[in-house]
């Protein structure tokens, strides 16, 4: 099973440019910043000697998710963003605790934010410097109770009113700190992951083939220390186009996990192709398959604007020739007058 390290608060770095797809990001330890954020446990913290909430839950219960912000500046006055956010499985084939656009598979299962009870998500807080405050988030456990673990986080972020301007290309740094939170139900019974591959898309970039695989784990469980293992067919070969390894991914409850693999375009063509995955942790093991599709109107479309490239580089090859023959000539007839001059003046 996936089983979060201590966390002290981790701090990340988000290089935005431009108008991102996402939130690529760095975690590192939360240190040299203009703030810090504590956990307050309450009675339901399994353990008061971690880092993050660990909370075992009863049906039809109310609990307080308290952090205390600290504005470490001493001499600006800071506001800050705190929300809650339901823990998703990023690209790479990790746990993420920051806000994203990956939608999660919930089957009905229940996210972070929709505990929040009658009251928003999101909050603000100012502090004048090296002064302390606390954010609360109420969470309301349902009658019926959870029927597996609820994972995500509390997300503090330096307010900032810039605006970006997604037609300029340019970096900018946002410093944030994300509490994990994980909810379990009481005498909840051991639950396995549920694994299906919804989907496979194809797109080209320049001279690769990129295949993603859309793998969902449906059950509110987390699943971790993944080993994966993926074969390309194409049909009517034996033969894979290609097989990739990776090792220790994870996936958190209810997430899709859209899986990149990159293949050089020069070993497709247009045909029906079947991607077949197989995904292991300890005892359990899944095997996914699914068909798909590469038209020779995606191959073509993209190899025709790569393969203006190497015209362009040809191109300026000549012209860079012919300016450098050109400045060679210049040259010698200036050395060839320059000599005459010399020529009819010693005469």
């Amino acid at each position: 099973m996936a089983i979060l390290k201590k966390y002290h608060c981790y701090l990340f770095i988000c290089f935005i440019l431009g108008g991102l797809f996402g939130l690529p990001h760095q975690v590192l330890a939360a240190t040299n910043t203009n703030f810090s954020v504590t956990p307050v446990f309450s009675e339901a913290q399994t353990d008061t000697t971690l880092d993050y909430f660990n909370l075992v839950v009863a049906p039809d219960q109310h609990y307080p998710l308290t952090v205390t912000v600290e504005n470490t500046s001493r001499t600006k006055v800071m506001t800050f963003d705190a929300k809650l956010v339901a823990a998703t499985t990023s690209s790479q084939g990790k746990i993420d605790y920051t806000p994203s656009t990956t939608k999660n598979a919930t089957n009905g299962s229940m996210l972070l934010p929709n505990l929040a009870a009658n009251q928003k998500t999101h909050q603000k807080i100012t502090l004048n410097p090296l002064a302390k405050g606390q954010v609360t988030f109420e969470i309301q456990i349902p009658n019926s109770g959870l029927q597996g673990t609820v994972l995500g986080s509390i997300f503090v972020q330096q307010h900032t009113t810039q605006q970006q301007d997604k037609s300029t290309v340019g970096i900018q740094n946002q410093f944030a700190i994300t509490t994990p939170v994980i909810l379990k139900p009481v005498n909840s019974a051991k639950l396995m992951p549920n694994l299906e591959m919804n989907q496979v898309h194809f797109k080209q970039i320049n001279n690769t083939g990129q295949i993603t695989a859309d793998i969902v784990n449906k059950a509110p469980v987390m699943f971790g220390k993944i080993q994966l293992t993926a074969d390309l067919y194409q049909k009517g070969v034996k033969k894979a186009r290609f097989t990739k390894h990776a090792e220790n991914l994870e996936m958190a409850p209810n997430s899709t996990l859209a899986y990149p693999f990159t293949i050089p375009i020069q070993k497709l063509n247009a045909g029906q192709y079947t991607l077949k995955v197989t995904l292991s942790s300890g005892p359990k093991t899944f095997h996914l398959k699914q068909t798909f599709t590469i038209k020779a109107s995606q191959l073509k479309k993209n190899t025709a604007t790569t393969s203006k490239k190497p015209r362009y580089l040809l191109f300026w090859i000549i012209a860079s020739v012919i300016v450098l023959c050109l400045i060679f000539v210049i040259l010698l007839a200036l050395i060839k007058r320059y000599r005459s001059k010399i020529h009819r003046s010693t005469h």
